[in-house]
């Protein structure tokens, strides 16, 4: 229901220029075609043309700039009426990305109210969650739904027996939802002055990077922290790697945390007597004479480097410093080739 749900939304948007506004239960209705079940979105009561950046077109009574059905309406406008009369309010306009979240809570409702549960009291349960979303202030409902978008709520959510095996994918979906309210975030905060797409969120809500979220296709890593980028040693040339962080600066400090510890092995060297034979004595070579060798590296060539983030891994070009090649180094080469 979610994928083909998304795929509506998104080309109502996209080609027709028109946002929904209203996912709810009763304007989701299904048909089987076939061996198939296909969905259909009704009920274009509270739908509006937009602009090219995803605004309500139009400023009629009939385009507020949010509407909806109460338990599906997304956390930031159920907020946005509650605090409509304090003296900082700021209204939020409704966009393509408060549909996606009203489809989150769809999908929370359908899996605790569409099972048929024969005891009154388990089913009383199972809808506790979704039954408060309709009950008391806006200020209440709105903290109950912003509870819905936290991982321990979902966790400790009861489901009915059949609706089980569907908690790992109400997670995901909760996930990207949290991954987009983190970067909005960050982009408020940032000050920044760069186009943000606020409809998918800087593309974090973008309909292929929801369905591959939900579908297990790809991850998300989430850090309070600047995302840290670990270099390899040997793309550097240097006993100790560079930690850039996403400012583009480097911390040498945890660099050293990650500098594996190694021993310079013993190494021939072809030497000529007085007269003139040669022989094989063996060259100890000490950690100082080691990093003295490195300080006098001159020749910068290109080496590739592996970074991996999330489940995706991105090959770079880094810079590797490299000083004269040795006999030794050569054989070592080939033999690791």
């Amino acid at each position: 229901m979610v994928y083909q749900m998304l795929d509506c939304l998104y080309d109502l948007r996209y080609k027709a220029k028109i946002l929904h506004r209203d996912i709810s239960a009763n304007n989701v209705m299904w048909e089987k075609q076939g061996d198939e079940v296909v969905f259909k979105l009704i009920d274009f009561d509270y739908a509006t043309a937009v602009d090219d950046e995803g605004r309500p077109a139009s400023t009629t009574a009939g385009s507020k700039h949010r509407t909806g059905t109460l338990p599906f309406m997304a956390y930031a406008l159920v907020k946005d009426m509650a605090d409509r009369h304090k003296a900082t309010y700021e209204p939020v306009i409704h966009m393509l990305c408060h549909d996606v979240e009203s489809l989150y809570y769809l999908s929370g409702y359908s899996m605790t109210t569409m099972p048929n549960v024969e005891d009154s009291v388990k089913r009383a349960i199972y809808r506790e969650t979704v039954s408060s979303w309709e009950d008391g202030t806006l200020h209440t409902i709105a903290c109950v739904k912003g509870d819905f978008l936290k991982q321990h709520t979902i966790m400790n959510l009861s489901l009915p027996p059949q609706s089980l095996s569907l908690r790992p994918w109400l997670l995901r979906f909760r996930r990207v939802l949290k991954a987009a309210e983190d970067k909005l975030e960050a982009h408020q905060y940032s000050g920044s002055s760069e186009p943000f797409d606020l409809e998918t969120v800087g593309g974090t809500l973008s309909r292929d990077a929801v369905v591959r979220v939900m579908k297990g296709e790809e991850n998300i890593i989430f850090s309070t922290r600047s995302e840290k980028v670990v270099v390899p040693p040997e793309a550097f040339g240097s006993g100790a790697p560079n930690v850039k962080t996403a400012e583009g600066t480097t911390n040498k400090d945890q660099a050293k945390k990650h500098a594996p510890v190694r021993r310079a092995p013993a190494t021939k060297a072809p030497t000529k007597d007085t007269k003139g034979k040669k022989a094989a004595t063996a060259k100890i070579v000490t950690p100082k004479k080691m990093a003295a060798a490195k300080a006098s590296q001159v020749t910068d060539t290109a080496s590739k480097a592996e970074l991996v983030f999330a489940s995706e891994v991105v090959t770079i070009q880094g810079l590797m410093r490299r000083g004269p090649t040795t006999r030794s180094m050569t054989r070592k080469s080939l033999a690791a080739a």
